[in-house]
């Protein structure tokens, strides 16, 4: 039973961070396209989506993590 729990804690953990790293990940389009092109609305949409999408493949958990 211990082996469960740690199992499930590194899964949290993994998964966590491939959250927040898509998140950090969304920027980097943006800079190539330009600020004065997007908008800040649009901006604030596009960091929609990686949390969207995380919470879709890695459940709520991961999602809420990000900063």
């Amino acid at each position: 039973m211990n082996q469960t729990r740690f199992s499930l804690t590194l899964r949290y953990l993994r998964n966590s961070l491939l959250a927040v790293l898509t998140v950090i990940a969304a920027p980097f389009p943006m800079v190539l396209i330009g600020r004065d092109t997007l908008g800040e609305a649009v901006i604030a949409l596009i960091y929609l989506v990686p949390v969207t999408w995380s919470a879709n493949r890695w459940g709520h958990c991961p999602a809420s993590a990000q900063p």
